[in-house]
């Protein structure tokens, strides 16, 4: 009877280890695209942890060791959608590149009460890109100042902002905001004191600069398809006033859900 030696089961243990590396499929390295898109899948499906563990899974190793980092930001994530409520879906609005190896993809997630802006960092050091930075906020401006300008049509009810400013033209601040405000979310409809200031910031500036004697709607911008931004200019006899409206659309119409106005020229042709 043949037996076998443990010398030889060894050699026959590696032959077949080797035999088994050999046959199994490499581990498909993800695009940056594909493993953004599965995070933002977890994260509408309910499972922050999960798609925070399976994004960090594949992030470099220094994103990978900054636990404190991770751990804020999920904790701020969380307390975002807590606010402003669960996901509803999201899309990327913007890619930047310097060079091959370095991009940035910027998503709009949209939730019931306002749009929130997540930015993916991905660096490409030897054949997989991976994640190195990620942040997240609910800040519009740097998302507008990129997104360039838009067509014609927006898609936003023109008709809101017309009446909008033509009772400012016949010096119904009140009336006019009233009416604006009426067509908001359900977050800046509740926003009453802050109203009140806008109306009486409005006359203040028009008795400064003169009753407003025309207006026009110099640009809009649009990030995605569900958050616009509307930028006019109030001609007063001493000096112009730049008003913005900002719309958002996370069913099935837009709404307003900021609008504010500046009398600073530098800022608004940056805008």
């Amino acid at each position: 009877m043949q037996r076998l030696g443990s010398h030889q089961r060894t050699v026959v243990a590696g032959l077949l280890l080797l035999l088994t590396i050999l046959l199994t499929p490499p581990v498909h390295a993800q695009s940056p695209e594909e493993q953004a898109e599965a995070f933002f899948v977890s994260l509408e499906a309910g499972k922050l942890e999960e798609a925070f563990d399976q994004l960090f899974s594949r992030a470099h190793s220094r994103l990978r060791g900054n636990k404190e980092g991770c751990m804020k930001l999920i904790d701020m994530t969380e307390n975002a959608f807590t606010s402003a409520g669960a996901p509803l879906g999201h899309a990327l609005v913007r890619t930047s590149k310097a060079g091959e190896n370095l991009m940035v993809h910027q998503y709009l997630v949209r939730t019931p009460v306002g749009p929130l802006s997540f930015s993916l960092t991905f660096y490409r050091a030897d054949q997989a890109y991976l994640l190195i930075f990620l942040d997240m906020t609910a800040e519009m401006d740097d998302m507008y100042r990129s997104a360039g300008q838009a067509a014609e049509t927006s898609g936003v009810p023109a008709e809101v902002t017309d009446a909008f400013f033509k009772d400012l033209l016949a010096g119904k601040a009140e009336e006019a905001y009233t009416r604006l405000l009426a067509k908001g979310t359900e977050k800046l409809r509740a926003q009453s004191a802050a109203a009140t200031t806008l109306v009486a910031a409005t006359q203040k500036a028009v008795g400064l600069y003169g009753s407003p004697t025309g207006v026009e709607r110099v640009r809009t911008v649009t990030v995605g398809d569900d958050l616009v931004r509307e930028m006019f200019v109030l001609r007063c006899p001493d000096h112009p006033l730049f008003f913005y409206v900002e719309w958002y659309r996370a069913q099935d119409r837009y709404e307003v859900i900021s609008t504010y106005f500046d009398d600073k020229i530098e800022p608004a042709l940056a805008r």
